[in-house]
């Protein structure tokens, strides 16, 4: 009976000690997700739109990306990606009427030209900040974007007789701010998916005064 009580009594008080011990080793262990990788590299598919804001857009296109983070401080971080448009074509530059005089039939029209951009690829430098350190992380995003873009044109030439048309294309570089934000969802302690917005603007220094804006979905690897 006496040797029953030590037992019941050493197992009473030695309980907490050991309740203690599992919590802090369940407290030490890592969770199933990173949320602050200090290197995260990643590759986007995105729907793009490539646009003049006083004119028209250009189309909405595939466009594929691919970038990296660093950690800075908690929850702000440091990026740079660049991404590039595929599919933008120019349609053919419209014949507009040219009459030589009034009750006379138009000029016709020899050659051809296309209008619109042909190409477009962006560079983004940015800071982004995460809200919080669970799974799922919505952030925002700010900094410079660099826009390099082709976009071809044409000149309509009056002869005496017909409108020559001839094309004319403009590649140019332009800079502006970029602005974005997304939901960074951790999978496991190394992959995440990235859903964003993103809005790069390279109308500054640029004759041809461009902008894009894209919808993607990136999948992350960090360390």
């Amino acid at each position: 009976m006496k040797v029953a009580m030590v037992f019941g009594f050493g197992a009473l008080f030695a309980s907490p000690a050991l309740f203690a011990g599992q919590s802090a080793q369940q407290e030490g262990a890592k969770p199933a997700w990173n949320p602050r990788p200090k290197i995260e590299i990643f590759g986007s598919v995105a729907a793009g739109h490539v646009f003049r804001f006083e004119d028209r857009g250009f189309g909405t296109q595939l466009n594929a990306g691919i970038g990296v983070e660093a950690a800075i401080w908690r929850g702000l971080r440091a990026g740079a990606e660049i991404n590039r448009m595929f599919g933008l074509e120019p349609g053919p530059a419209p014949c507009d009427g040219v009459y030589p005089a009034a009750g006379q039939p138009a000029f016709p029209c020899v050659g051809s030209a296309r209008t619109g951009v042909g190409a477009a690829t962006a560079a983004s430098f940015t800071a982004a900040y995460a809200f919080g350190t669970e799974r799922l992380q919505p952030y925002v995003l700010g900094g410079m974007s660099i826009l390099r873009t082709q976009e071809f044109g044409a000149t309509y030439i009056v002869r005496t007789d017909h409108v020559e048309i001839q094309e004319n294309s403009v590649t140019d570089t332009g800079i502006g701010l970029t602005l974005g934000a997304g939901l960074r969802a951790c999978v496991t302690r190394r992959l995440s998916i990235r859903p964003e917005f993103r809005l790069s603007d390279g109308a500054a220094l640029s004759a041809n005064n461009l902008s894009q804006y894209r919808f993607s979905v990136g999948i992350g690897y960090g360390w």
